[in-house]
């Protein structure tokens, strides 16, 4: 709660709350519970989920204390779809490595697309940075889609990403943690702060 709290107030749209038992950051729907519900009214409550079932997701969203799916794994467009066809806000994290990539996006159902560093086995939060230039072509290629750059951003790269790129946002993990799964306020305040100027 207490980062939630810290993201509010500096003017963050969305927290992620990861679901995905194998990575660093999972946080048990169990335990989120306990708090999404007094998450400040100004943030976004996005579900994180890495090929997790129908039966595993939905009574995650049924609670009514989540705002969007994120598909972060190997989820089919048609998996994919039928969450849409249901009505739920959903976002899909994609690899850019080669301009093959970019093929994805076309075929991706979403409109919401994460855009992150392509690295084998891992899904997402490596601290790699994705290929901005391959990024930037997404922008201008799929002006209908709403591009999300994430992979190795920090205080020091932000806002140059946004100038380079002009995604309609970026998604932060290891850039605001002092330590894998522990977010800093005083990293989130500064790269805020960096965007801002």
């Amino acid at each position: 709660m207490a980062d939630a709290d810290a993201c509010a107030e500096q003017g963050v749209a969305a927290i992620g709350i990861n679901f995905w038992p194998k990575s660093k950051r999972f946080h048990p729907f169990e335990q989120a519970a306990l708090w999404l519900a007094d998450a400040p009214p100004t943030i976004t409550r996005v579900a994180l989920f890495v090929n997790a079932s129908r039966e595993e997701i939905l009574p995650i969203m049924q609670s009514g204390l989540l705002d969007a799916i994120q598909f972060h794994g190997d989820e089919s467009d048609a998996f994919v779809q039928s969450f849409l066809d249901d009505g739920y806000q959903v976002i899909r994290a994609l690899s850019a490595r080669t301009e093959a990539d970019l093929e994805k996006i076309a075929r991706c159902p979403c409109r919401a697309i994460i855009l992150d560093a392509y690295q084998p086995g891992v899904y997402g939060g490596s601290g790699l940075t994705c290929d901005w230039t391959l990024a930037a072509q997404a922008v201008k290629v799929f002006p209908e889609k709403q591009i999300i750059l994430s992979g190795g951003l920090t205080a020091h790269n932000a806002a140059q990403a946004m100038r380079e790129v002009s995604p309609v946002a970026l998604d932060l993990a290891s850039g605001v943690e002092s330590a894998p799964g522990i977010k800093d306020h005083q990293m989130i305040a500064e790269l805020m702060a960096s965007l801002r100027h």
